[in-house]
C-alpha cells in the first residue's frame, strides 16, 4: 500500500482517529512514494523559507520523519516503466472523465508499477464504489 500525503498529515498533524486506525490496520510498513516524500519535503522547505513559526516547522519535520517511519523505499523503478504507467493512468482518467491531479496520477502510476494495484481499471472500479 502507498499512503497518500493527506493521510500522513491526517495521522501526524490532525491526529485523525480514522486515519490512525487505518494506518494501524496495515500491520506493516507501506511503500514509500517519491511523490508523497517530495510533497512533504516541499512543505517543510516552504515553512523554513517563509520563516514560519518554529513550532510549525517542527511539526512539518515530525510529519516527514513519521512518514519515513511508516514507509520503506521500494526497489527503484526504471523511468520507462513509471512513464508508461503514468501514461496508462492519465489515459484511463481521461477516458473516464475523471479529474485527478498530476501528483495523484504519479502516485497511482507508482502503485501500478509496483503491483500494489492490479490495474488502473480495478482502481477506477474500486474508487467508484
Amino acid at each position: 500500500m502507498i499512503i497518500d500525503t493527506s493521510v500522513v498529515i491526517a495521522v501526524t498533524e490532525r491526529r485523525s482517529p480514522t486515519a490512525i486506525t487505518a494506518i494501524g490496520a496495515l500491520g506493516n510498513k507501506s511503500i514509500r512514494s517519491f511523490v508523497v516524500e517530495a510533497e512533504l519535503i516541499a512543505g517543510l522547505e516552504a515553512a523554513r523559507r517563509s520563516q514560519m513559526d518554529p513550532a510549525d516547522i517542527t511539526m512539518r519535520e515530525s510529519t516527514l520523519n513519521t512518514y519515513y517511519d511508516l514507509s520503506e523505499r521500494p526497489v527503484s523503478l526504471p523511468l520507462d516503466v513509471l512513464a508508461a504507467a503514468f501514461g496508462q493512468v492519465t489515459g484511463a482518467c481521461s477516458s473516464h472523465h475523471l479529474r485527478l491531479g498530476q501528483n495523484d496520477r504519479w502516485i497511482l502510476a507508482e502503485a501500478l508499477s509496483l503491483d500494489v494495484i492490479g490495474s488502473v481499471q480495478s482502481w477506477l472500479r474500486y474508487r467508484r464504489v
